[in-house]
């Protein structure tokens, strides 16, 4: 960092006017349906707006299409030399950026991280307490500015993200795979591990409709399911023999991970291209409650008794972080799921499961 930017947190306001003043560089442009909003995305450097593609490519749509009318439009700005980015972002004053930022710090940010005011007016500051008092992040009206060296990997292609979904009040995003079978929209969730990848690729190449294996998002008043088609991240180990031979005939690359793991990665159009995507009225919901021998099913219906099974639902940044906030979001996730069919799942051979599924939603 140059020594004119020790200080930047003090200058953070100044920057953000530096940054939205200085002259056009080269803008990486592109733009991104999530949900029922579009996030538009410029950058002058490559770094975003590629992991931004690499993980949402499926949902991008023209960036010239001028259709930022629901949603999030962010511009980045590298500050020459510093070492500093400035995110200035559109259509988020509904958000407080500050409180957006803290789950994504760390997973548990009051632990690791303090949120302070800042000696500029307007603006708060996050110091990383386990290293040392110098803020990472300034936040201010609008504004983002950050050392991104001393970021997480990814923090503001998941930033923008979080805020483009947190803007749609009406829309539902939770931690669940997402199917659409026979008409009917259905969630497969669970903890991480725990096969929704597997079982919703199982049933992609099945024939039925694949959404999503990660995140799910649900108009709340209609309850329709939309497609939320990320990069789909398939780990080694069992699989549907469907889904080897999608594999081993689709656009496919390996991805070696920080602890050394290897996984696949691949666009769903690329594994499943005749599959269909569009929306679909929420039917049906499974919560994979453990691996067995032999897949197995039990109806239920959701309440806060069933609270070990519903916690994996909520997206971390979505919580809020008052105790307060934390039950609204059950509350609300119980309303919605009371209103479909619920089954605990214990997971069997992903062809067993999958056939499993099909059965039940049939017969039911």
């Amino acid at each position: 960092m140059s020594a004119g930017l020790d200080r930047w947190w003090l200058r953070a306001a100044e920057l953000s006017e530096q940054a939205a003043l200085s002259p056009t560089r080269s803008l990486h442009r592109a733009a991104y349906r999530l949900g029922d909003a579009i996030l538009q995305l410029e950058a002058d450097q490559p770094s975003v707006p590629d992991a931004v593609r690499q993980l949402y490519s499926e949902c991008a749509v023209d960036a010239d299409s001028g259709a930022r009318r629901r949603g999030v439009g962010c511009v980045l700005r590298s500050l020459d030399g510093s070492g500093i980015t400035v995110a200035r972002l559109e259509g988020v004053e509904d958000l407080d950026l500050a409180t957006l930022a803290s789950p994504l710090l760390q997973p548990q940010p009051d632990k690791y991280y303090s949120i302070a005011a800042s000696p500029t007016p307007g603006w708060r500051v996050f110091r990383a307490h386990a290293q040392d008092a110098v803020p990472v992040l300034a936040v201010g009206d609008g504004c983002v500015v950050a050392d991104e060296s001393r970021l997480p990997p990814f923090f503001f292609r998941d930033y923008v993200v979080a805020a483009t979904l947190s803007v749609q009040r009406s829309v539902l995003f939770l931690h669940a795979a997402s199917v659409s079978m026979g008409g009917s929209g259905v969630l497969l969730s669970g903890r991480a591990g725990g096969g929704k990848t597997t079982l919703s690729l199982a049933l992609a190449a099945r024939g039925h409709g694949f959404l999503g294996d990660d995140m799910a998002a649900i108009r709340m008043e209609s309850r329709e399911l939309l497609p939320l088609r990320r990069t789909v991240h398939i780990r080694s180990g069992l699989r549907d023999g469907l889904v080897d031979h999608a594999i081993r005939n689709g656009a496919v690359e390996q991805e070696l991970r920080p602890d050394g793991a290897r996984r696949l990665c691949a666009e769903p159009r690329g594994l499943f291209p005749d599959a269909p995507s569009d929306p679909v009225l929420l039917g049906g919901a499974f919560f994979l409650r453990r691996f067995s021998k032999t897949p197995s099913l039990e109806p239920f219906t959701p309440s806060l008794k069933e609270m070990p099974a519903l916690k994996t639902l909520p997206i971390r940044w979505s919580w809020g972080i008052s105790p307060g906030g934390r039950l609204i979001r059950f509350l609300t996730i119980i309303r919605l799921l009371s209103r479909v069919r619920c089954w605990h799942l214990d997971v069997g051979r992903p062809a067993e499961t999958a056939r499993l599924i099909e059965t039940t939603l049939e017969d039911s």
